[in-house]
């Protein structure tokens, strides 16, 4: 990770915008007087490689946001953007080599940008960069960062050497699990969450396959009979059971056709009873006949209707010629008193009398005739309907007849009575009794399956326990695998260590995780607790330097120089000289005592203004 320059904005107690150039040496030195902003540009350039944020505030005071951006000697240029306001985002930008602007972006994009100039993941980085972050770590986590750099040179043989006892089912399952060939410690922490899981799995059956079987057995009775001998029973009940049945559907049946019988016979009296109503001498008169009489009675009301309308014309007629007699009978004009006619009106007269005569007798037979025609058409309709109703009585007795003869082709045919036997009901309640202990054979024979499959799972979870405890981060293959590992990672340390005192001596042992010892040349090992400040700077450097060999990462940020004294101050710069080739780029914090300044200069380490 070649960096070319660094350039913050309003970043902790740097106000402005400031620019910082790397491109001209792999080691450099930010040395100035306390409280000048040399920490504030490390802090910086940790938070923009890393995303590690800086303890107290990272935005000047006042300022609305911080910002700082790296340039990388490919072209390729990243920054982050951290708002003042805590309740808003940060902000990621990314410029690529022929980019003459940054473009807004995603943090993953952002991370895989860094990750491009560090050649692989930057999982690491933050501990790596931070010599804060890498003192804090606790044994477990500096083991976990050791491991993640072994090489993937273990076999199945490898890990089956390392573990001292294991059952046939325990060993056929890890060589199943373990991948063919080599692999990394990656795989023995895949393999612990896998057994951890499947752990979990089988104490969840044990669990379950216990509670089923409790509550079975709180609510199942002792069989007294044998499988065999309760589903003879069951058959047997059962059989009868369908007789009865039988039974009961021929008795059903044979009352329902009683029942319908007496309905059948009770409906045969009532026709009876009516059909006994009629005239059994009543005849019925031909339509023929009936027609006839109609017809009478029809030409009968047409001679009324003729007779009536003669007698009115007469009537009509005589009081005319009454009138004209009358008139005619007058010596006196009709037209004036004055007028005596002397004419003799005798045979006028008489004419017109006899003529009022023949309308009278002209009367008379049509009175003859339309009174002959009244009685005929009352007597023909009082026959009319005597024979209408003997008809409509005629036809009732048939109907009555036909009905009568229905019944009798469906006279219901009723079965002999079946002899009484026991109620369905007495062996159903028979049977579910023999049910319930054929129910509680199959619970004995589930429970006894159950604690079959419940032990299987108790196994299964001591088998998995067992490789949980090997595999786990504390157990004997990742202590022993980490043992192994240990000084191959101790080796770089030390061959600087030595250049910086005499006997100098790092070592990491497989306990609680992993602890780092220390022996200052004295023969003694110490822990890094308690160590002097400027032997833990010393310590944190060689750490740093052999992690960023390992992780690719290729910068180292050393602040707090200070504590060191001049001797091995300058032994640091000499061995950071001497391996220069190791790290892209190598920034000190120090404060600008005479004695430092002038070793940096010594060493040819340019000096950086904050």
């Amino acid at each position: 990770m070649k960096i070319k320059r660094l350039q913050t904005k309003d970043t902790k107690g740097l106000a402005g915008t400031r620019h910082y150039d790397f491109s001209k040496n792999k080691v450099a030195a930010f040395c100035c007087s306390n409280g000048t902003g040399k920490t504030s540009v490390l802090k910086a350039l940790i938070y923009v490689l890393t995303g590690q944020k800086p303890s107290g505030e990272l935005v000047y005071a006042g300022a609305s946001s911080a910002a700082v951006q790296v340039d990388f000697d490919d072209g390729t240029k990243i920054a982050r953007l951290m708002p003042a306001d805590s309740k808003k985002p940060q902000k990621f930008y990314v410029g690529e080599k022929t980019a003459k602007k940054l473009q807004a972006t995603t943090l993953t994009e952002l991370n895989k940008a860094i990750a491009a100039q560090v050649g692989r993941e930057i999982d690491n980085s933050r501990i790596i960069a931070s010599s804060e972050l890498l003192r804090a770590l606790t044994g477990q986590q500096l083991s976990d960062l050791l491991m993640s750099y072994i090489p993937e040179l273990l076999t199945k043989r490898d890990i089956m050497s390392r573990i001292k006892i294991l059952t046939a089912g325990q060993e056929n399952l890890l060589l199943e699990s373990l991948p063919e060939g080599e692999f990394g410690v990656k795989v023995i922490d895949e393999l612990c969450k896998k057994f951890y899981e499947e752990r979990k799995k089988a104490k969840q059956r044990v669990t379950e396959g216990n509670a089923v079987i409790r509550n079975l057995e709180q609510n199942s009775a002792q069989p007294k009979y044998p499988r065999e001998k309760i589903e003879q029973i069951i058959a047997d009940l059962q059989k009868k059971r369908d007789e009865a049945v039988q039974f009961s559907a021929k008795m059903a049946e044979y009352q329902n056709l009683s029942s319908a019988a007496e309905k059948h016979k009770a409906q045969l009296t009532a026709l009876d009873e009516q059909i006994a109503k009629f005239d059994p001498n009543a005849t019925r008169t031909p339509q023929e006949e009936r027609d006839a009489l109609a017809n009478d009675i029809e030409q009968a009301e047409k001679e009324e209707k003729t007779s009536y309308a003669a007698m009115q014309e007469c009537q009509s007629q005589g009081k005319v010629l009454q009138k004209a007699i009358r008139t005619i009978s007058q010596q006196v004009c009709p037209l004036s008193d004055r007028l005596i006619c002397t004419t003799d009106k005798t045979s006028v007269v008489g004419d017109l009398q006899a003529e009022f005569n023949a309308c009278g007798n002209r009367f008379k037979e049509q009175k003859q005739i339309h009174e002959a025609a009244l009685k005929k058409i009352a007597e023909g309709k009082e026959k009319l309907k005597a024979i209408d109703e003997t008809n409509r009585q005629a036809d009732r007795l048939d109907s009555l007849k036909a009905e009568r003869e229905r019944l009798l082709e469906t006279t219901p045919v009723v079965p002999e009575k079946p002899e009484q036997g026991k109620s369905p009901e007495i062996y159903e309640e028979q049977i579910r009794k023999g049910q319930m202990q054929l129910a509680a054979i199959e619970n004995v024979e589930k429970i006894k399956a159950l604690r079959e499959q419940t032990a299987a799972a108790e196994e299964e979870y001591r088998k998995y326990s067992t490789l949980v405890e090997y595999f786990s981060p504390k157990g004997e293959i990742k202590k022993a695998v980490t043992e192994f590992y240990l000084d191959s990672f101790a080796a770089p340390c030390n061959e600087k260590a030595e250049k910086l005192f005499h006997g100098m001596n790092l070592r990491f042992l497989a306990e609680n995780g992993v602890t780092l010892m220390v022996d200052m040349g004295t023969g003694n090992y110490l822990s890094f607790e308690s160590l002097s400040e400027g032997e833990k700077v010393c310590v944190t450097f060689l750490m740093m330097s052999m992690l960023s060999e390992l992780s690719g990462f290729r910068v180292l940020i050393l602040d707090e120089l200070s504590v060191l004294d001049d001797s091995t101050f300058r032994k640091l710069l000499d061995v950071l000289k001497e391996h220069e080739a190791e790290y892209d780029l190598a920034v000190l914090a120090c404060v600008d005592h005479s004695d430092t300044v002038k070793a940096l200069e010594e060493n040819g380490v340019p000096i950086i203004k904050c």
